[in-house]
């Protein structure tokens, strides 16, 4: 890492006045998403909601999951919400495959049994899977590899700034490549970058910005030297902070900014558990292979808290038919997909790379497609 620091010390030297101009930044982003052919890791978090009223109390859960990535932008989430005394009480599955977004609610306490339930399909890309509770949140490969060419990105060098004691380059720059807005409308993306050269190029902070208004804030505080096998270590970001500043109100097509966070998330990644450049083949990315096995070792006693110890079911006057929450689900799942096709709509997709737009109000799109989570997560909690 230090032969890394000395090499683009002395390319910004190299530069006027110690600028990081776009092509070395580029470079850099590019470096850092694609490290490694691939990367598994399990990572834990909590969420904070904050309500408008400030006298209201936040909503808190915490969650655990297990996260793959492949460098073609393959995903595999495996993911448990955790209830008050750390016991799991639900299990979600999405896998990224070929343009492919699957979905499945793999909670043993309801029927069908999991072995029996299939997937629910969307299409999908880079950034379908950034959404609350999801590694990446926190595992920003997809992000940096979606990236265009150093021209495409109306980039600003904002000038140096320290954070936490190292000296970062700060820059400003449209998240998508510009060629690929096609008919955007409302405020254009942006993101600002934090960029650490002392520890190879990595982004320790990220903001996004609808125009000039700020959506997200990503905040890193713990990184770790990955050891990859022949090669330099690569150092990434293995905890941080989340903040949400936007809310989205899509009945009404509305988004409203706040000044403060509407939600807070913090990640950690388990060091011990990060695995790279393991053979990571098409089939690994199956959600019907991992519904009836955890993926890691280090969360199959969450599962088997699940199958053993269902979480409790208040009761209820009018109890929800299995239809009927059936039906529900899909009427969730239907939303996400208009909502995803209305999206698609606005974005070129190439044979070599598709994206999935990230729009102006940040959460209303991740929610679209996250909205089976709560959603599922709350009927359960009814039936």
């Amino acid at each position: 890492m230090l032969a890394l620091s000395v090499l683009f010390s002395m390319v910004l030297l190299g530069q006027p006045d110690g600028n990081l101009d776009s092509r070395t930044c580029f470079a850099l982003l590019e470096r850092e998403s694609m490290a490694f052919q691939n990367i598994t890791f399990v990572y834990e978090g909590r969420i904070a909601t904050y309500p408008v009223k400030p006298e209201s109390e936040p909503i808190e859960s915490k969650f655990q999951g297990f996260y793959a990535y492949r460098s073609n932008v393959a995903t595999l989430l495996d993911l448990y919400t955790l209830n008050a005394n750390d016991s799991p009480d639900a299990r979600f599955l999405y896998s990224l495959l070929n343009y492919k977004f699957d979905l499945l609610d793999a909670t043993p306490d309801v029927l069908p049994r999991v072995e029996l339930r299939e997937p629910r399909t969307t299409a999908g890309g880079a950034g379908s899977l950034y959404f609350p509770r999801s590694a990446q949140r926190i595992h920003l490969a997809w992000f940096l590899s979606s990236l265009g060419g150093h021209d495409e990105h109306e980039y600003q060098y904002l000038g140096d700034e320290v954070l936490s004691g190292s000296r970062c380059h700060v820059v400003r720059m449209l998240r998508r490549p510009k060629p690929q807005l096609g008919a955007w409308e409302g405020p254009l993306p942006y993101a600002k970058l934090w960029i650490d050269l002392g520890k190879g190029g990595v982004v320790a902070r990220m903001e996004w910005f609808d125009g000039d208004k700020l959506s997200l804030r990503t905040s890193f505080d713990g990184f770790y030297e990955v050891p990859v096998p022949g090669r330099p270590s690569v150092t990434i970001p293995i905890s941080g902070l989340v903040e949400v500043f936007s809310e989205s109100f899509m009945d009404r097509g509305k988004t409203v900014y706040r000044d403060s966070p509407t939600s807070e998330e913090h990640y950690r990644i388990l060091r011990d558990t990060i695995k790279v450049n393991r053979d990571l083949r098409n089939e690994f990315f199956s959600i019907k292979r991992h519904a009836l096995a955890s993926s890691e070792e280090d969360l199959r006693a969450l599962l088997d808290q699940l199958k053993n110890h269902p979480a409790p079911k208040p009761a209820r006057r009018s109890p929800v038919s299995q239809a009927e929450r059936a039906k529900r689900l899909d009427d969730a799942l239907a939303e996400a997909d208009r909502q995803s096709s209305r999206l698609d709509a606005s974005v070129a997709a190439s044979s070599e790379q598709f994206w999935t737009t990230l729009p102006a109000w940040i959460l209303g799109a991740v929610a679209a497609i996250s909205l089976a989570i709560a959603v599922a997560y709350q009927w359960r909690k009814k039936i």
